[in-house]
């Protein structure tokens, strides 16, 4: 059974797969510009009204990033972690991927080199939703209780 939803963005080159609570934003184009910058703003911003909170961006078929790009990655970042939702970006092909780095933009992400990668991630870091205080058991050990 796959659980997951697939919407295409033809026009602009975009595409979104929902699965669960994350969404994908696959850009799907070699040169990523000030046009798909506009399209994938407005795709974040309606994703944070429908309260996804966990979201990818995948780079991985990019060849090149322009300026207005990565200025609404950077951008979108800070206002989506203002908004309690999680960012995770999917490296680029190499050449663009060096770019990242030198500007020093890859340190403001989370970057990992595929969409799986990315989604296990968000499963690595689940953490409870609100914990008990820590009680001690019978051997005197003191333990954490998490509740649900």
């Amino acid at each position: 059974m796959n659980n997951q939803i697939i919407r295409g963005n033809i026009m602009h080159d975009i595409s979104q797969i929902y699965r669960g609570n994350v969404v994908t934003n696959r850009v799907n184009v070699l040169r990523a510009t000030i046009n798909e910058a506009s399209v994938l703003r407005n795709l974040l911003e309606e994703q944070i009204v429908l309260e996804f909170s966990k979201i990818v961006i995948d780079l991985s078929q990019c060849t090149h990033l322009d300026s207005t790009f990565l200025g609404v990655l950077v951008v979108t970042q800070k206002e989506l972690m203002a908004n309690g939702v999680e960012l995770k970006l999917v490296e680029p092909l190499d050449s663009t991927k060096v770019l990242l780095s030198l500007s020093g933009i890859s340190k403001v992400f989370n970057t990992y080199e595929t969409s799986d990668d990315a989604l296990r991630s968000f499963m690595d870091n689940v953490e409870p939703k609100e914990t008990v205080p820590e009680y001690e058991n019978n051997d005197g050990n003191i333990e954490w209780a998490f509740g649900r």
